[in-house]
């Protein structure tokens, strides 16, 4: 998840600043409209550890009340508000996990769409390219700051940065950005083979 989790850059002079910032608000309220957004992106892990980089094509389709449906690589995550359903294609495995409460892990992946309710804009080094501070520092399973850039002419997420609990550096590149009214509700349901293994936890 943690490839999903998250999306992040930003202080020129006055001028330049505002320029941006109203480019940035435009992106947000294009984030914030209440249909389904769909991305195409590339995930890519950089490890200082084990001196390598980890990249994979992903697509994510994401409701404004939480509910997605990921798939990166070989693994595929559905969230619907009840249950959090997770398929690998290499290990054959379903596992099915109940979600109690609110909907929380729906949450995790659904912030991109409310960035201000989680961060506040703490500068712009470019006239594209944000730097993102956590507004709450309680432990949770967002970065503590973010780094993103946007196309400036399409006013949409261009790619987002961060390190991860593993101190591992994430970067998102958007490849692709749909907006959908209403949303395909058939989207949020899991497909997996017959033959594959159902873990219910």
């Amino acid at each position: 998840m943690k490839t999903i989790v998250a999306f992040g850059l930003v202080c020129l002079i006055l001028g330049g600043a505002v320029a941006v910032a109203d480019g940035f608000d435009r992106v947000k309220i294009r984030l914030a409209r209440s249909g389904c957004h769909y991305f195409e992106f590339y995930s890519i892990i950089e490890s200082d550890i084990f001196d390598e980089v980890d990249t994979a094509s992903g697509t994510a389709y994401i409701a404004p009340d939480g509910r997605y449906s990921i798939s990166v690589a070989d693994e595929h995550y559905v969230y619907d508000l009840k249950n959090m359903y997770t398929y690998s294609e290499t290990s054959g495995q379903v596992i099915i996990e109940k979600i109690e409460g609110t909907g929380s892990v729906g949450e995790e992946i659904a912030f991109i769409l409310r960035l201000d309710e989680t961060y506040k804009t703490e500068s712009s080094a470019t006239q594209d390219t944000y730097r993102l501070m956590r507004i709450d520092s309680t432990a949770t399973a967002y970065p503590d700051s973010l780094y993103i850039v946007i196309d400036t002419v399409a006013d949409e997420l261009k790619q987002m940065e961060y390190l991860d609990i593993n101190e591992e550096l994430n970067r998102i590149v958007f490849l692709k950005y749909l907006y959908e009214e209403p949303c395909d509700t058939n989207r949020f349901h899991l497909e997996y083979p017959d033959s594959a293994e159902v873990i219910r936890l």
